[in-house]
């Protein structure tokens, strides 16, 4: 029997069917007015479509068989399979880097594994685990609080800028796809607890997000440029492209054409340097506790003080504790 769908499976093929076969007979239907093709020919294949649309429409009873729950979850896993193909898409359209592509891809994976398992709380789970600060971002902190070393803090910070702006976006996509494609074909109160799922999904990538804007604002504004750069290239090439498979333009102009388009990627994949501003000299200066202080005073106050980088939600200080940083 492994070749046979399962009783879930089976009720979303009938429905989806039922849909699908509408569609297409509607396309056919305005295809043969816009051919001018004679009625008694265009009646023949219509009623085929017909017959077969109203045979699935029939069968989708099965589908209000199943619980909530179990509809619930067809919905959640078909976001998970959809945001990997959004993933390999943006991937094509190097909107997204290659070093993201594979976190990205098991990601997904790991939602869909995940949903099939628990359903929507699997799902929840998958999709907040990479908000959370993980074991590398731990370790590139403490080099930095007592080490000195900023680097590997500030590439970690920089990834996850990228990762949070991206992961985005995909929500935003996801929200729109169930809207045009999930609703139809599970029904409006299934596709409201989706939507749900997804808006708050959205909403605490956000304020991941915008918990790295206050810190580090000019940052987060040239991540944004250069993805809509790399967007407005890819559009550039895509239109080159159409161009010369329509036979509008000959095949030595197309090659000039890419050979810019080649030039502005490589200027738009080149990531902007993330300045963690951690320079004490400037925020013993900035601060205006100390900004009406001589020189010299100054100067004694940066030797007792190194600075360190917190991650939201981080305890700084403790009710009762003695302040002595």
């Amino acid at each position: 029997g492994l070749d046979r769908l399962n009783p879930r499976d089976e009720a979303v093929r009938t429905q989806f069917l039922a849909l699908a076969l509408s569609d297409v007979r509607h396309e056919i239907e305005s295809a043969a007015g816009k051919y001018h093709i004679e009625p008694r020919v265009t009646g023949e294949v219509l009623k085929d479509y017909s017959q077969r649309s109203a045979a699935a429409a029939a069968e989708t009873n099965k589908l209000e068989e199943l619980k909530d729950w179990d509809r619930v979850r067809i919905g959640l896993v078909a976001l998970a399979d959809r945001e990997q193909q959004l993933v390999l898409e943006h991937f094509h359209d190097k909107t997204i880097s290659g070093r993201s592509v594979s976190r990205f891809l098991a990601l997904t994976g790991r939602t869909g594994d995940l949903t099939r398992a628990d359903g929507r709380s699997g799902y929840n789970k998958a999709a907040r685990q990479p908000l959370k600060f993980g074991l590398g971002f731990r370790v590139a902190q403490i080099l930095q609080r007592h080490l000195r070393i900023s680097r590997p803090l500030a590439i970690r910070l920089a990834d996850r800028f990228e990762f949070l702006l991206v992961y985005r976006i995909l929500a935003d996509e996801l929200i729109e796809f169930n809207d045009r494609q999930i609703r139809p074909l599970l029904g409006d109160r299934i596709s409201d607890i989706l939507k749900d799922t997804l808006n708050i999904r959205r909403e605490e990538t956000v304020q991941a997000i915008e918990a790295l804007r206050l810190q580090y604002p000019d940052y987060a504004d040239a991540l944004e440029n250069q993805f809509l750069r790399k967007a407005g290239v890819r559009l550039e090439e895509k239109a080159y492209d159409d161009a010369k498979s329509q036979m509008l333009i000959g095949t030595e102009l197309h090659r000039n054409l890419l050979r810019e388009v080649e030039q502005m990627w490589r200027a738009c994949h080149t990531r902007p340097k993330l300045d963690l501003g951690l320079k004490t000299r400037e925020m013993v200066s900035a601060h205006p506790l100390f900004v009406d202080l001589p020189r010299k005073q100054q100067r004694a106050i940066q030797k007792t003080m190194r600075p360190q980088f917190a991650t939201p939600g981080e305890k700084l200080i403790r009710k009762g504790d003695r302040g002595d940083a």
